[in-house]
């Protein structure tokens, strides 16, 4: 259902504004409230690469993303960028939505969505998306991102992102097994 609502917003809102706008989001989200339970949610992240190397991006109860420098052979921190990370869609109505506050939400109510930006992409960086699967295991085991994703990246950080995807699959296995939660991840490298 997101994804058909997704594809129908973004080709309204390319041909009428020439970009995805927040609008949209919230729209996604007012309507996921309205028709679904507190117990069923969704992550999400949306983001766009400019040509300069900005990355906007909204998320809604999604991991931030990371940054591998190439320059500096780690994962930088972003912590202190003042991203802000909405709860998942369908959790709580908008405050600035009309009808939102009828009913009126138990646990209050989300402010509107705005997009984050990060300069990301210098000569080599490596932007990485993932799931909580990566971070977060039922079982409380491994947190594959603390512990052996950046040791990962900097052997395979002169690869193609195609590549360091499939280096980075291979040891997360070898390391944990199969995971017991979707561990989907996405390297965008700067060549």
């Amino acid at each position: 259902m997101l994804h058909q609502a997704f594809l129908v917003g973004t080709s309204y809102e390319l041909s009428i504004y020439v970009e995805i706008t927040v609008d949209l989001f919230e729209t996604i989200n007012n309507r996921f409230y309205q028709s679904s339970s507190i117990d069923k949610f969704i992550t999400m992240i949306y983001g766009e690469i400019q040509s300069n190397g900005d990355f906007r991006f909204i998320s809604a109860g999604h991991p931030l993303p990371l940054i591998f420098s190439n320059e500096y052979n780690r994962i930088v921190n972003i912590d202190n960028l003042n991203l802000v990370n909405y709860p998942p869609i369908g959790t709580l109505p908008s405050e600035s939505d009309i009808d939102g506050k009828v009913p009126k939400s138990i646990l209050g109510y989300k402010k509107r969505y705005s997009v984050n930006t990060l300069n990301v992409m210098g000569h080599g960086d490596i932007l990485v998306l993932f799931t909580d699967g990566f971070s977060e295991q039922k079982d409380g085991q491994q947190n594959y991102i603390a512990e052996r994703l950046e040791e990962q990246l900097k052997i395979s950080k002169h690869k193609s992102a195609k590549d360091i995807f499939k280096d980075v699959k291979e040891d997360f296995i070898n390391y944990r097994g199969t995971p017991d939660d979707d561990a989907t991840m996405i390297f965008i490298r700067k060549i």
